[in-house]
């Protein structure tokens, strides 16, 4: 992902990358049985293993993970995964308003957050990717 500041001045940004980790068939059927948690690499849900997996799709999981150095390594920044406790992406003027740590037994999705303070006409640049398990 890259965010650059083109204004006159000094900005700070969110950058949120979302990931929903809802399973097949668990919002249809209405039995979400889900694992959400969160570190300061990643955000990830999973179904646990039988039997208390909630979809015919059987145990797996999915993870947002930050991979590397952000450029310019001279930028102010702060990241962290979150797990939240919707299946929506987060509202843009609070981005932290549903971040609820641990989830079990629940319905869920991830947050993967940089919080930015990029110099006039610079670039940010993070890598980030999505790995099953």
């Amino acid at each position: 992902m890259v965010f650059k500041n083109n204004s006159g001045e000094t900005k700070l940004a969110y950058l949120l990358r979302f990931a929903g980790f809802l399973p097949d068939d668990a919002a249809a059927s209405e039995n979400f049985n889900e694992n959400y948690d969160e570190s300061n690499n990643s955000t990830w849900g999973y179904i646990p293993k039988p039997p208390n997996y909630s979809t015919p799709s059987g145990s797996y999981g999915l993870m947002l993970q930050n991979v590397g150095a952000v450029v310019p390594l001279s930028a102010e920044y702060y990241q962290e995964g979150f797990a939240q406790d919707t299946e929506f992406g987060p509202n843009p003027c609070d981005p932290a308003g549903n971040f609820d740590g641990t989830l079990t037994n629940s319905q869920g999705s991830g947050i993967y957050l940089y919080l930015i303070e990029l110099a006039k006409d610079k670039t940010f640049t993070a890598t980030e990717r999505y790995m099953s398990f």
